[in-house]
């Protein structure tokens, strides 16, 4: 499974599906879709279908999602301004050294 043809499949998704810009989930969704299987799917036949590079894995899809919006603003979702402003705060946490 190549990346660069996962994040074609997923900058056509973001693009034609708004919903999917928010939501690793939904997107994983519509790219199995995509892939002509269901969100319903046995979770040991994603498994297997993921392990012999049929389908892309769920961090593939958000790896590319990322790219695809770091290129694309446009297509970035309404949560990517939540993420933004809550940015320092991630920043101090990563940077304590307690829990």
């Amino acid at each position: 499974m190549k990346i660069r043809n996962t994040a074609e499949i997923v900058k056509e998704i973001l693009e034609q599906k708004p919903r999917a810009r928010d939501c690793d989930f939904v997107l994983y969704g519509f790219v199995l879709n995509k892939y002509g299987y269901s969100i319903s799917i046995p979770f040991n036949e994603l498994a297997n279908l993921v392990k012999a590079e049929e389908l892309p894995s769920m961090e593939t899809v958000g790896r590319a999602r990322r790219k695809v919006m770091e290129l694309y603003p446009s297509l970035r979702g309404d949560s990517y301004k939540v993420r933004l402003d809550n940015t320092a705060e991630y920043i101090e946490f990563a940077q304590d050294k307690s829990v």
